[in-house]
């Protein structure tokens, strides 16, 4: 039991350290290199020309933001193939474009996708790409989503839980509230801010049966763009 618990505590840590490295190498590639070379297989030719139309579409009624629904880029997360298996396994918010990317990949290449897709779309009204600067603030203003069993569990930033429910807000343009979780139940910060708000029913349990967490492990599996598996925590 004690060997499972260091176990598990230092495979989080690790994976923490990584995603750590991963947003500050991801920060500077996405805002100083266009989303290309091998990454083209996430967003393909028709995928990638219905993405801009989508966003020529948004970004032509900005006039009227405070009212517009949320953007689907790609699959809807809760899309089954042929063999019933849910399509879409993470996803992101891109909150001031109001978008949400469900491309194939992690979250840094779906967000580096909606950075290339804005640039794209820019590029076809006259308008220089973002800058370093404007890259990090869309950055910044984004929610990772996890897909699991049909539910649509937001994984919260601690630090900015106001970002989280403004996620939320804009997932119930697609989602009954009831489908629509929060992750971190351990999280002093979030489970506080959920309960102020009287939503405690929100917050997704952490696995407590052995076939509860295999299933978890499982279905944390994700393809990369060249097919190779991992777990993503």
């Amino acid at each position: 039991m004690l060997r499972e618990g260091i176990h598990s505590a230092t495979t989080n840590f690790a994976i923490r350290l990584i995603d750590t490295v991963f947003i500050y190498a991801g920060r500077k590639q996405y805002c100083e290199t266009p989303y290309s070379t091998s990454n083209e297989a996430a967003t393909d030719v028709s995928v990638d020309r219905n993405a801009r139309n989508s966003l020529a579409r948004h970004n032509h009624s900005r006039t009227r933001e405070h009212n517009m629904p949320l953007t689907i880029i790609n699959d809807h997360p809760l899309d089954r193939d042929t063999e019933g298996n849910y399509k879409v396994h993470i996803a992101t918010v891109m909150l001031r474009g109001k978008v949400l990317i469900t491309l194939p990949g992690t979250h840094i290449s779906q967000k580096q996708a909606y950075i290339d897709l804005l640039n794209k779309e820019r590029q076809t009204r006259g308008v220089r790409n973002l800058n370093k600067e404007e890259c990090i603030t869309e950055w910044e203003h984004s929610v990772d989503l996890i897909i699991e069993n049909g539910l649509v569990l937001i994984r919260p930033n601690p630090d900015h839980m106001e970002r989280a429910f403004a996620a939320d807000e804009l997932l119930q343009d697609h989602f009954s509230k009831k489908l629509i979780k929060f992750l971190y139940v351990s999280n002093a910060v979030v489970k506080q801010a959920i309960k102020e708000r009287g939503e405690l029913w929100r917050i997704a349990p952490l696995p407590r049966l052995h076939n509860e967490k295999i299933a978890m492990i499982v279905g944390a599996k994700t393809a990369i763009e060249n097919g190779a598996i991992y777990y993503y925590n």
